[in-house]
């Protein structure tokens, strides 16, 4: 299957351009991302792949990852690393978004958004 073989080619190119392995100019690095985009579109399409819950999730806290994602990014400008760990530093990042944005979607998003159905979107079916 070509597609299975496009899919593998594009996810190890992407990866060896996300850890610097190789160092595209603009152009290449677009086609790379847009061949990576592309692979989880065949997935999805040609092999039947359903995401993970994991992948579900991360959608429905989408807002508040990109709220709190700049504050993450300033107070890791704090830490200093050294070069070899700043993947390190990366990784703990995302895992501290995901983490404070998980809490910001419970606490704050789901009870905001159930507040405004009950008092604009109820009242409105009622009529």
């Amino acid at each position: 299957h070509y597609t299975i073989l496009f899919i593998i080619t594009s996810l190890s190119t992407f990866t060896l351009y996300f850890f610097d392995f190789i160092t595209p100019n603009s152009l290449t690095m677009y086609i790379i991302i847009a061949t990576f985009v592309l692979s989880f579109i065949l997935l999805d399409y040609n092999l039947k792949f359903k995401p993970a819950k994991f992948l579900i999730y991360l959608g429905d806290i989408s807002f508040s990852i990109y709220l709190v994602h700049p504050f993450i990014e300033i107070l890791s400008r704090h830490f200093k690393f050294d070069n070899h760990l700043l993947y390190l530093k990366f990784i703990l990042s995302i895992i501290l978004v995901i983490i404070v944005a998980s809490i910001t979607y419970q606490l704050i998003e789901k009870k905001i958004g159930r507040y405004l159905q009950s008092r604009f979107i109820d009242k409105q079916l009622v009529k």
